[in-house]
């Protein structure tokens, strides 16, 4: 790659890296990835890396690869995705608690009652 570059984004590890430098492949952008400090040994010693993996564009490119960087992690476009999910009962971790709650609570009053 050629010309000045810059950083546009620290991935948390590897496979996100390689899925943003696809996804800005397919938008014509050229990337390269390098992992900051001592993450290349702690990658080879550890098998992961703390520091993630930054990711570099042209700098002519920067503006265009953030905005798909942002498309592709955080906007993808579903509005059922900002509703909650509903849990069923038992999987409900409040309702589950307050059970149990009231269940130790009942054999409580009803050891001191008998």
């Amino acid at each position: 790659m050629e010309g000045k570059i810059t950083k546009v984004f620290n991935a948390a590890d590897q496979i996100q890296a390689e899925m943003i430098h696809d996804y800005l492949k397919e938008h014509g952008i050229e990337s390269i990835s390098k992992q900051p400090g001592t993450g290349e040994y702690m990658s080879i010693a550890m098998g992961y890396s703390v520091y993630g993996t930054d990711i570099y564009v042209k700098e002519e490119q920067k503006a265009k690869a953030e905005a798909l960087i942002n498309e592709l992690l955080y906007d993808d476009g579903d509005p059922s995705d900002d509703e909650e999910i509903k849990l069923p009962w038992w999987q409900n971790k409040r309702i589950v608690a307050g059970c149990f709650l009231g269940f130790f609570v009942l054999a409580i009053l009803l050891s001191i009652i008998l």
